[in-house]
């Protein structure tokens, strides 16, 4: 065998298929970008929280002496 030849007419999808795959993705993308804010929010707020606890413990320092 040396050629193979294929005549195929694929018609476009239809505009509310395609639509509705549009939809979706935009959506999937801003629930992403929510979950990626959220993500960095956590992580604010723990380190955040260690800055809070690391001046905890230093005014007890201060109180003991040590």
């Amino acid at each position: 065998m040396k050629k193979i030849t294929v005549h195929e007419d694929l018609k476009p999808l239809n505009q509310t298929f395609t639509g509705s795959f549009d939809e979706m993705f935009s959506f999937y993308e801003k629930e992403i970008a929510k979950e990626k804010m959220l993500i960095v929010n956590i992580k604010k707020q723990i380190e955040r929280f260690f800055e809070k606890e690391e001046e905890v413990s230093k005014i007890f320092k201060l109180q003991n002496g040590k």
